[in-house]
């Protein structure tokens, strides 16, 4: 993948990067990721970060660090991920002055109510939640994951709140439909280019929750 990804820079204007990736939970590391900011500098092509999920992912980093040395990195984020506020639909971009400015000019008037400016105020500085939040995520994840894999299926190695799965051999729609009737909801990846359908995606939610979707799973086609 590394490969590809350093191939294709040099031809494109603009790279869209998901870190943590949506919907594998996956991260590049940071020399990987150092690399291939490197490399789109040299030539000329902006970056930009999504990071949309940065803030479930325990002891991660972020391209921020380098948007002095790498001034075509343009870095999102969102705030209602980690908050449970989609509704808010609000976030923002790290960038240098220059591409801010730049940004600013085609801003449409009142592209945040005051709704939204409020509440992002007080999420920010809500720093021990998000640090509790991303810690319980981590255990339950690595307990769920573990759970998962003795039972014989796939989990993507997901940094973030939410994980791939598929059961080797067996099939994804018989899975996902048995889930269901089951009262288990898993996201289709058909509409995920290179996922091919042959995945599920599920989000690590509550201990309870996870315990009855592992009662499902583990004893699915035993």
């Amino acid at each position: 993948m590394m490969e590809h990804l350093l191939a294709i820079i040099i031809d494109i204007d603009v790279l869209f990067l998901c870190q943590p990736n949506n919907p594998t939970g996956t991260v590049l590391s940071q020399e990987e990721l150092y690399d291939v900011l490197k490399i789109a500098e040299n030539a000329g092509t902006y970056m930009i970060i999504d990071e949309a999920f940065y803030h479930f992912w325990l002891d991660g980093f972020s391209a921020i660090q380098w948007l002095q040395q790498f001034p075509h990195v343009i870095v999102l984020r969102s705030l209602t991920k980690m908050y449970h506020l989609a509704g808010v639909r609000v976030g923002y971009i790290v960038a240098n002055e220059h591409i801010i400015q730049q940004l600013k000019v085609m801003q449409p008037p009142w592209s945040v109510n005051r709704v939204a400016q409020q509440f992002s105020l007080r999420l920010l500085q809500m720093t021990s939640f998000v640090a509790e939040t991303k810690q319980k995520i981590a255990e339950e994840r690595e307990r769920i994951t573990n759970i998962l894999r003795k039972a014989g299926y796939y989990v993507s190695p997901s940094v973030v709140n939410f994980y791939l799965l598929r059961k080797p051999g067996q099939q994804t729609e018989e899975l996902m439909h048995d889930m269901l009737k089951a009262g288990c909801v898993p996201r289709h990846t058909s509409n995920f280019f290179g996922l091919e359908g042959k995945y599920l995606c599920l989000a690590v939610r509550t201990k309870e929750e996870n315990e009855r979707l592992l009662h499902f799973l583990v004893r699915w086609k035993q």
